[in-house]
């Protein structure tokens, strides 16, 4: 399972965990503001202010090493939904706040530090609980095109598979479908299949057609097939094969064209490895 539930609410482990992870670190940073009441708010002031640095910082360093196309689309920088998260940058932005916070502030550093000590303990327990391990191959079936040709989702051309499954009832598949068809389009090295999920052929010609959208390389699995095969808990749900068929990737939830362009780039890197 690479998602957890919660009412309507869908959150991908890494999310989940990351949110556990950050509720934890101000549930015991407040514990020490109760504790002392002399220097409760400015314990109260650097935790949130240790926890935006780490965003930013994070966040920053996922836009610097993918520049190029947040240069051109400077406004999707501020799609944290979409995840894209440097963590290696995020701990060199606590190092920064613990630095400063010994500089300034010295009585709020042990307890920002033991917070921390236990946000990262609560990390690594969840990570251990909820493993991020995709497991799985490229199942041997066919399913429709728009067309009427049956399609193999297996291969025998030796490209990875970005296997998209989504619905046009649902919001974020719709905002990232533009995207994904134009990178689709323009990749030759790794190939693109979008499932649409239990709906008719009318509703999908449909809406492809009202948004000036291709219909190559969709197909219709009416029975939602792979979101039972793969255990997805919702939509949209990007999966990305090597090209021996392994699942080496599960995004949950909308994609940006940054974090799909990285993980295309791992893809064809195992590629040319083999």
């Amino acid at each position: 399972m690479n998602a957890i539930a919660i009412g309507p609410l869908i959150f991908s482990n890494d999310r989940f965990i990351a949110i556990l992870s950050i509720a934890a670190f101000l549930l015991v940073s407040e514990f020490f503001a109760w504790r002392r009441p002399d220097t409760a708010k400015a314990i109260r002031r650097w935790s949130m202010i240790t926890v935006v640095t780490w965003i930013v910082a994070a966040r920053l360093g996922f836009v610097i090493s993918n520049f190029d196309v947040f240069a051109e689309e400077p406004l999707s920088v501020f799609a944290l939904w979409q995840g894209g998260f440097d963590t290696r940058a995020g701990t060199f932005g606590l190092g920064v706040t613990i630095f400063l916070g010994m500089l300034l502030t010295p009585s709020v550093v042990k307890p920002i530090a033991v917070s921390l000590l236990l946000g990262g303990m609560t990390f690594q327990t969840a990570g251990f609980l909820l493993p991020y391990e995709p497991r799985g191959r490229i199942p041997s079936v066919s399913f429709a095109d728009l067309e009427g040709n049956e399609i193999g989702l297996a291969r025998d051309d030796g490209k990875p598979l970005v296997l998209n499954l989504w619905a046009t009832w649902c919001p974020p598949c719709r905002r990232e479908m533009p995207m994904m068809v134009r990178v689709a389009a323009a990749q030759e090295n790794v190939a693109f299949i979008f499932a649409n999920q239990g709906e008719h052929e009318e509703t999908v010609q449909s809406y492809l057609r009202y948004n000036g959208l291709p219909i190559e390389g969709m197909v219709q699995d009416p029975d939602s097939t792979l979101l039972a095969k793969f255990g997805m808990l919702g939509l949209p749900s990007t999966l990305f094969f090597s090209a021996d068929g392994q699942l080496k990737a599960v995004h949950t939830g909308e994609i940006s064209r940054a974090a799909l362009l990285a993980q295309i780039k791992e893809l064809e890197g195992e590629s040319d490895e083999d």
